[in-house]
């Protein structure tokens, strides 16, 4: 069983300016005053020990800073709640749970949290400074993604949710804008997903804590049918939303939509997805048949588990790798036809040189076929004279 979140949220006292023995002045003012643009200039030097370099941007929940770690001397970001939020009580304690959840999973594919900490009664989290580009942004600027690339991207998500879901939790907002498209080589463009923003992540037998049973949370284009109707969920909900991302990238529109939320919520729990190849003719079958399979009404109808969507992925990337023949005799997979080579693949593991075990045996039959051949090359010479 898991100990409620909520429950390990340690009882953090907000650092005001009588915690550090100082009263306000009229340069330092009081949390009530602050906002996210008074908030950039109010704290322009650190978080806790993080030395602030630069805004990189605001949301709806807060804002996030670029940073330096003087002691280990690296970037990092450093994701702060909106200062209007910070005194609301599910607010805080949700933005703390991402911290606690996050920290629990080790993964390529999942965003690394440092720190946590508060100050000014503002709460922040100090997590891995990512280059690059959220998958939505890469959508919004319209760039394509091969085949090759899209079936690679679904299988990183896949691989992420799968270290979630083996720790029962279920991410319950997976979309483009929580996805990561990590800049590895600025030179070759090689990009790595992260999993981004467990604020929603839940424990799949959870029943208490800031979000309660039947309310409904998400964005409304990526919810499972089952989360829409604020039912029970289970590790497949995230198997639909990974759906809906997929079918996405593959034809730019959403399977399910409508000019308002509740006509989005009616198509989504009456409609059927029409066919990737009726928006897209170019993709695969098979994908499209995998895409319709995880955007199943039924988590039943979806893949078992995300290791199995991710295993299935797998077996499709290197399906269309081969009916394009993007193989060559060596072995070697070839750069990705895009000018982004997004996602370029691993080179495989070069094959072993297989060793003889016992190499003075093979040495030993040589010394004695060059005896043979030396005696009888003798007898040869003597019978000639």
């Amino acid at each position: 069983m898991h100990t409620p979140v909520e429950n390990q949220i340690p009882r953090v006292t907000p650092i005001t300016h009588d915690t550090v023995s100082r009263g306000p002045s009229a340069d330092q003012p009081t949390v009530e005053h602050l906002n996210v643009m008074q908030l950039e200039h109010m704290f322009p030097e650190k978080f806790g020990q993080y030395r602030v370099q630069k805004l990189l941007g605001t949301g709806g929940m807060g804002s996030v800073y670029l940073a330096e770690d003087p002691l280990l001397q690296r970037k990092v970001a450093i994701k702060t709640l909106r200062p209007e939020l910070a005194t609301h009580t599910v607010s805080k304690e949700r933005f703390f749970r991402e911290a606690i959840i996050v920290s629990g999973l080790k993964h390529e594919h999942i965003v690394t949290i440092y720190n946590v900490g508060e100050e000014y009664g503002i709460p922040y989290l100090a997590m891995e400074y990512l280059e690059g580009q959220s998958l939505e942004e890469f959508i919004q600027k319209k760039r394509k993604l091969t085949w090759v690339q899209i079936m690679r991207l679904g299988r990183e998500i896949a691989r992420a949710l799968a270290v979630a879901h083996a720790k029962d939790l279920i991410h319950r907002d997976v979309k483009p804008a929580n996805i990561w498209l990590e800049l590895l080589d600025k030179k070759t463009g090689k990009t790595r997903v992260k999993l981004l923003d467990f604020g929603l992540a839940r424990y799949s037998q959870q029943t208490d804590g800031p979000t309660l049973a039947g309310m409904v949370v998400g964005t409304p284009h990526y919810v499972s049918p089952e989360q829409a109707r604020g039912k029970e969920l289970d590790p497949r909900s995230d198997l639909f939303s990974l759906g809906v991302v997929l079918y996405r990238l593959s034809t730019r529109v959403y399977p399910f939509d409508g000019p308002d939320t509740l006509a989005l919520l009616s198509s989504l729990a009456i409609d059927e997805p029409l066919s990737m190849r009726k928006h897209n003719p170019e993709v695969p079958e098979a994908f499209d048949h995998f895409v319709l399979n995880l955007l199943a009404k039924q988590p039943e109808g979806r893949p078992a588990s995300a290791k199995v969507a991710a295993e299935q992925l797998t077996f499709l990337y290197h399906a269309e790798l081969e009916r394009n023949g993007e193989t060559n005799h060596s072995g070697k997979l070839p750069a990705l036809p895009s000018k982004l080579p997004f996602l370029q693949a691993e080179e495989p593991p070069k094959p072993e040189i297989v060793k003889p075990e016992k190499p003075w045996v093979f040495l030993l039959l040589f010394l004695i076929s060059l005896c043979c051949v030396l005696m009888l090359a003798l007898l040869v010479f003597k019978l000639a004279k």
